[in-house]
């Protein structure tokens, strides 16, 4: 009997430290890839006050957020400098995709969907354990908007 739980012991925790070797999920296995944009397309143009949606496929569990900029220059941690203009969480939908239509103030000349000219967006995620920056940034895409 003594014998037979010292097997059953062993047993355990052999059985745990397996389970503690092993990573818990794919994040801790390998790097997931940056979030990829699909829409709009690069160089894609969109009339001015017409509402579209921004889609980006992340195989993450994390928040997905979305940037849009006059300037594609880029901040230390790569994402775009200009986060004024606009930044968004995005929504999933189905799977890995992740989408944000885009909301339309009509009364807001500011807003890049009513100021016609050249727009660039890019989405991230954050992931501190993957970036010491935390921002896993995906490519960056222009868009024109253009008048009515």
């Amino acid at each position: 009997m003594r014998h037979a739980k010292s097997i059953t012991v062993i047993g355990l925790v052999a059985a745990a430290s397996a389970a503690v070797a092993l990573p818990s999920s794919a994040a801790d296995r390998d790097e997931l890839p940056p979030p990829r944009s699909v829409s709009p397309v690069f160089n894609k143009t969109i009339t001015a006050g017409k509402q579209f949606t921004f889609q980006v496929r992340s195989r993450t569990n994390s928040a997905v957020f979305v940037v849009v900029s006059k300037s594609k220059r880029k901040a230390a941690d790569g994402t775009l400098r200009d986060k004024k203009g606009y930044m968004r969480k995005m929504g999933r939908r189905k799977g890995t995709l992740f989408t944000k239509k885009v909301e339309r103030y009509r009364g807001l000349d500011s807003h890049f969907l009513n100021k016609p000219g050249t727009y660039y967006w890019q989405a991230h995620r954050i992931s501190c354990s993957e970036q010491t920056d935390c921002a896993v940034e995906g490519p960056i895409r222009r868009f024109r908007v253009k008048r009515r």
